[in-house]
Protein backbone atom coordinates (compact mmCIF):
# COMPACT_ATOMS: atom_id res chain seq x y z
CA UNK A 1 0.00 0.00 0.00
CA UNK A 2 1.22 3.54 -0.74
CA UNK A 3 1.61 5.96 2.15
CA UNK A 4 -0.13 9.04 0.83
CA UNK A 5 1.29 11.10 3.72
CA UNK A 6 4.78 10.67 2.33
CA UNK A 7 6.16 13.51 0.23
CA UNK A 8 4.75 12.77 -3.21
CA UNK A 9 7.85 13.24 -5.31
CA UNK A 10 10.12 11.16 -3.06
CA UNK A 11 8.29 7.93 -2.15
CA UNK A 12 9.20 5.78 -5.12
CA UNK A 13 12.39 7.65 -5.95
CA UNK A 14 13.80 6.69 -2.56
CA UNK A 15 13.46 3.10 -3.70
CA UNK A 16 15.06 3.85 -7.05
CA UNK A 17 11.86 4.26 -9.03
CA UNK A 18 9.74 7.10 -10.29
CA UNK A 19 5.99 6.98 -9.87
CA UNK A 20 5.51 5.23 -13.19
CA UNK A 21 7.54 2.31 -11.90
CA UNK A 22 10.53 2.95 -14.13
CA UNK A 23 13.88 2.34 -12.48
CA UNK A 24 16.07 5.43 -12.47
CA UNK A 25 19.61 6.31 -11.56
CA UNK A 26 19.41 8.76 -8.68
CA UNK A 27 22.80 10.28 -9.41
CA UNK A 28 22.63 10.78 -13.15
CA UNK A 29 19.17 10.08 -14.51
CA UNK A 30 19.75 12.70 -17.17
CA UNK A 31 23.07 11.38 -18.43
CA UNK A 32 22.67 9.64 -21.74
CA UNK A 33 25.91 7.67 -21.76
CA UNK A 34 26.90 4.55 -23.63
CA UNK A 35 29.29 1.78 -22.79
CA UNK A 36 32.81 2.55 -23.91
CA UNK A 37 35.62 0.07 -24.31
CA UNK A 38 39.19 1.23 -24.12
CA UNK A 39 41.93 -1.25 -24.84
CA UNK A 40 45.49 -0.83 -23.62
CA UNK A 41 48.29 -3.34 -23.20
CA UNK A 42 46.02 -6.32 -23.41
CA UNK A 43 43.33 -5.29 -20.94
CA UNK A 44 40.01 -3.56 -21.35
CA UNK A 45 38.30 -0.82 -19.38
CA UNK A 46 34.52 -0.86 -19.45
CA UNK A 47 32.90 2.43 -18.48
CA UNK A 48 29.22 1.71 -17.95
CA UNK A 49 26.54 4.38 -18.21
CA UNK A 50 23.98 5.54 -15.68
CA UNK A 51 25.79 3.99 -12.71
CA UNK A 52 27.99 6.94 -11.91
CA UNK A 53 28.42 7.62 -8.21
CA UNK A 54 30.41 10.40 -6.63
CA UNK A 55 32.53 8.74 -3.96
CA UNK A 56 33.26 10.22 -0.56
CA UNK A 57 36.96 10.17 -1.44
CA UNK A 58 36.31 12.23 -4.54
CA UNK A 59 34.37 14.80 -2.60
CA UNK A 60 37.08 14.98 0.09
CA UNK A 61 39.75 15.49 -2.55
CA UNK A 62 38.10 18.65 -3.82
CA UNK A 63 36.97 19.81 -0.37
CA UNK A 64 40.59 20.21 0.76
CA UNK A 65 40.83 23.43 -1.13
CA UNK A 66 39.35 26.51 0.55
CA UNK A 67 35.82 27.00 -0.58
CA UNK A 68 35.55 30.52 -1.83
CA UNK A 69 32.32 32.07 -2.89
CA UNK A 70 32.11 34.56 -5.66
CA UNK A 71 31.51 38.13 -4.58
CA UNK A 72 27.94 39.21 -4.92
CA UNK A 73 27.01 41.55 -7.71
CA UNK A 74 27.21 45.21 -6.81
CA UNK A 75 23.93 46.67 -5.66
CA UNK A 76 22.18 49.14 -7.87
CA UNK A 77 22.89 52.77 -7.09
CA UNK A 78 20.30 54.43 -4.94
CA UNK A 79 18.23 57.22 -6.42
CA UNK A 80 19.27 60.71 -5.50
CA UNK A 81 17.04 62.19 -2.83
CA UNK A 82 16.75 65.48 -4.68
CA UNK A 83 15.09 63.97 -7.75
CA UNK A 84 11.88 65.61 -8.81
CA UNK A 85 8.56 63.69 -8.90
CA UNK A 86 8.75 63.84 -12.71
CA UNK A 87 12.17 62.20 -12.73
CA UNK A 88 10.98 59.50 -10.32
CA UNK A 89 7.96 58.78 -12.52
CA UNK A 90 10.18 58.46 -15.59
CA UNK A 91 12.53 56.14 -13.70
CA UNK A 92 9.61 53.97 -12.60
CA UNK A 93 8.32 53.72 -16.15
CA UNK A 94 11.78 52.83 -17.43
CA UNK A 95 12.20 50.14 -14.75
CA UNK A 96 8.81 48.65 -15.64
CA UNK A 97 9.63 48.63 -19.34
CA UNK A 98 12.99 46.95 -18.70
CA UNK A 99 11.34 44.33 -16.50
CA UNK A 100 8.78 43.52 -19.18
CA UNK A 101 11.49 43.21 -21.82
CA UNK A 102 13.54 40.94 -19.56
CA UNK A 103 10.51 38.79 -18.76
CA UNK A 104 9.81 38.25 -22.43
CA UNK A 105 13.43 37.48 -23.34
CA UNK A 106 13.31 33.83 -22.21
CA UNK A 107 10.57 31.23 -22.42
CA UNK A 108 9.37 28.62 -19.96
CA UNK A 109 8.51 25.77 -22.31
CA UNK A 110 6.38 24.01 -19.69
CA UNK A 111 4.31 27.11 -18.92
CA UNK A 112 3.26 27.21 -22.57
CA UNK A 113 1.46 23.87 -22.30
CA UNK A 114 -2.30 23.57 -21.87
CA UNK A 115 -3.08 22.37 -18.33
CA UNK A 116 -6.18 20.35 -19.26
CA UNK A 117 -4.32 18.63 -22.10
CA UNK A 118 -1.41 17.82 -19.80
CA UNK A 119 -3.72 16.31 -17.17
CA UNK A 120 -5.48 14.23 -19.81
CA UNK A 121 -2.18 12.84 -21.12
CA UNK A 122 -0.83 12.23 -17.60
CA UNK A 123 -4.01 10.37 -16.63
CA UNK A 124 -3.88 8.24 -19.76
CA UNK A 125 -0.24 7.34 -19.06
CA UNK A 126 -1.03 6.43 -15.45
CA UNK A 127 -3.80 4.10 -16.61
CA UNK A 128 -1.35 2.39 -18.94
CA UNK A 129 1.34 2.12 -16.26
CA UNK A 130 -0.99 0.85 -13.51
CA UNK A 131 -3.98 -0.96 -15.14
CA UNK A 132 -6.65 -1.68 -12.55
CA UNK A 133 -4.63 -0.11 -9.71
CA UNK A 134 -6.61 3.06 -9.09
CA UNK A 135 -4.61 4.01 -6.01
CA UNK A 136 -1.36 4.07 -7.97
CA UNK A 137 -3.02 5.80 -10.90
CA UNK A 138 -4.14 8.62 -8.61
CA UNK A 139 -0.74 8.73 -6.94
CA UNK A 140 1.07 9.04 -10.26
CA UNK A 141 -1.28 11.70 -11.59
CA UNK A 142 -0.88 13.74 -8.38
CA UNK A 143 2.91 13.53 -8.59
CA UNK A 144 3.03 14.41 -12.26
CA UNK A 145 0.68 17.36 -11.94
CA UNK A 146 2.52 18.63 -8.86
CA UNK A 147 5.76 18.57 -10.87
CA UNK A 148 4.02 20.21 -13.82
CA UNK A 149 2.76 23.11 -11.68
CA UNK A 150 6.20 23.58 -10.09
CA UNK A 151 7.87 23.66 -13.49
CA UNK A 152 5.27 26.07 -14.87
CA UNK A 153 6.01 28.48 -12.03
CA UNK A 154 9.77 28.51 -12.67
CA UNK A 155 11.23 31.93 -13.34
CA UNK A 156 13.30 31.52 -16.48
CA UNK A 157 15.27 34.75 -16.37
CA UNK A 158 18.57 33.60 -17.83
CA UNK A 159 19.56 31.77 -21.00
CA UNK A 160 21.15 28.78 -19.28
CA UNK A 161 17.92 28.11 -17.35
CA UNK A 162 15.94 28.15 -20.58
CA UNK A 163 18.45 25.76 -22.19
CA UNK A 164 18.47 23.32 -19.28
CA UNK A 165 14.68 23.24 -19.06
CA UNK A 166 14.33 22.72 -22.80
CA UNK A 167 16.82 19.85 -22.74
CA UNK A 168 15.12 18.19 -19.77
CA UNK A 169 11.75 18.54 -21.50
CA UNK A 170 13.15 16.95 -24.66
CA UNK A 171 14.79 14.13 -22.71
CA UNK A 172 11.66 13.23 -20.71
CA UNK A 173 8.73 14.33 -22.87
CA UNK A 174 5.48 14.15 -20.88
CA UNK A 175 7.21 12.89 -17.70
CA UNK A 176 7.13 16.02 -15.55
CA UNK A 177 8.61 14.34 -12.48
CA UNK A 178 11.73 13.45 -14.42
CA UNK A 179 11.87 16.83 -16.15
CA UNK A 180 11.85 18.47 -12.72
CA UNK A 181 14.39 15.96 -11.38
CA UNK A 182 16.84 16.54 -14.24
CA UNK A 183 16.39 20.31 -14.28
CA UNK A 184 17.00 20.64 -10.54
CA UNK A 185 20.13 18.48 -10.72
CA UNK A 186 21.48 20.46 -13.65
CA UNK A 187 20.83 23.77 -11.91
CA UNK A 188 22.65 22.52 -8.79
CA UNK A 189 25.64 21.45 -10.88
CA UNK A 190 25.61 24.76 -12.76
CA UNK A 191 25.67 26.71 -9.49
CA UNK A 192 28.56 24.51 -8.29
CA UNK A 193 30.51 25.47 -11.40
CA UNK A 194 29.76 29.17 -10.91
CA UNK A 195 31.10 29.09 -7.35
CA UNK A 196 34.18 27.00 -8.19
CA UNK A 197 37.55 28.76 -7.92
CA UNK A 198 40.00 27.44 -10.52
CA UNK A 199 43.32 28.28 -8.90
CA UNK A 200 45.78 26.40 -11.11
CA UNK A 201 46.38 25.88 -14.81
CA UNK A 202 45.66 22.17 -14.33
CA UNK A 203 42.25 22.89 -12.83
CA UNK A 204 41.43 25.32 -15.62
CA UNK A 205 42.39 22.74 -18.25
CA UNK A 206 40.36 20.01 -16.55
CA UNK A 207 37.29 22.24 -16.54
CA UNK A 208 37.84 23.22 -20.17
CA UNK A 209 38.12 19.55 -21.17
CA UNK A 210 35.00 18.58 -19.21
CA UNK A 211 32.96 21.33 -20.83
CA UNK A 212 34.25 20.34 -24.26
CA UNK A 213 33.19 16.73 -23.62
CA UNK A 214 29.77 17.39 -22.07
CA UNK A 215 28.61 20.83 -23.18
CA UNK A 216 25.43 21.86 -21.34
CA UNK A 217 25.28 18.66 -19.28
CA UNK A 218 26.52 20.36 -16.12
CA UNK A 219 26.10 17.21 -14.04
CA UNK A 220 28.58 15.35 -16.19
CA UNK A 221 30.90 18.37 -16.36
CA UNK A 222 31.06 18.29 -12.57
CA UNK A 223 31.44 14.51 -12.47
CA UNK A 224 34.32 14.44 -14.96
CA UNK A 225 36.09 17.42 -13.44
CA UNK A 226 36.03 16.01 -9.92
CA UNK A 227 37.15 12.54 -11.02
CA UNK A 228 39.99 13.90 -13.12
CA UNK A 229 41.10 16.21 -10.31
CA UNK A 230 41.10 13.32 -7.85
CA UNK A 231 43.16 11.18 -10.23
CA UNK A 232 45.62 14.04 -10.86
CA UNK A 233 46.18 14.58 -7.12
CA UNK A 234 46.63 10.83 -6.65
CA UNK A 235 49.34 10.76 -9.32
CA UNK A 236 51.10 13.76 -7.79
CA UNK A 237 51.32 11.94 -4.45
CA UNK A 238 52.74 8.71 -5.87
CA UNK A 239 55.94 7.40 -4.31
CA UNK A 240 58.05 6.43 -7.31
CA UNK A 241 60.82 4.70 -5.39
CA UNK A 242 61.89 2.27 -8.12
CA UNK A 243 62.86 2.61 -11.77
CA UNK A 244 60.05 0.20 -12.67
CA UNK A 245 57.39 2.45 -11.13
CA UNK A 246 58.83 5.50 -12.85
CA UNK A 247 58.81 3.75 -16.22
CA UNK A 248 55.24 2.45 -15.78
CA UNK A 249 53.99 5.95 -14.95
CA UNK A 250 55.90 7.44 -17.86
CA UNK A 251 54.37 4.89 -20.23
CA UNK A 252 50.85 5.58 -18.88
CA UNK A 253 51.28 9.32 -19.36
CA UNK A 254 52.56 8.78 -22.89
CA UNK A 255 49.50 6.63 -23.61
CA UNK A 256 46.82 8.85 -22.05
CA UNK A 257 48.24 12.35 -21.77
CA UNK A 258 46.05 14.53 -19.54
CA UNK A 259 43.39 11.87 -19.06
CA UNK A 260 44.47 11.36 -15.47
CA UNK A 261 41.80 8.78 -14.70
CA UNK A 262 43.19 6.53 -17.42
CA UNK A 263 46.80 7.24 -16.41
CA UNK A 264 45.90 6.12 -12.88
CA UNK A 265 43.99 3.12 -14.16
CA UNK A 266 46.83 1.90 -16.39
CA UNK A 267 49.47 2.51 -13.74
CA UNK A 268 47.57 0.52 -11.09
CA UNK A 269 46.95 -2.39 -13.45
CA UNK A 270 50.55 -2.53 -14.64
CA UNK A 271 51.89 -2.40 -11.08
CA UNK A 272 49.50 -5.20 -10.06
CA UNK A 273 50.63 -7.31 -13.03
CA UNK A 274 54.31 -6.62 -12.30
CA UNK A 275 53.96 -7.60 -8.62
CA UNK A 276 52.27 -10.88 -9.55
Amino acid sequence: MVNKDTDNADLLKEAGFESSGKEIDKQHASSDLVEVERESDGYELHIKSNTLVLSDELIKATAKKPEKKKEKKEKKKEKYEDKSPKDEKQDAESDQEAAEQSKGAFENVIAQLDESQVKSEVTEQAEQDWPGDYEMQNYQVENQMSAFYALSDLQIDEEYKETLLNEASNDWTGDYEMIQYQYNNQITAHDWGEDLELESDVEKQLMEDAKADWGNDTEMVQYQYENQLQAYNWIQNLELDTDVKKQILEDAKAQWGTDYEMVKYQYENQIAAYNN
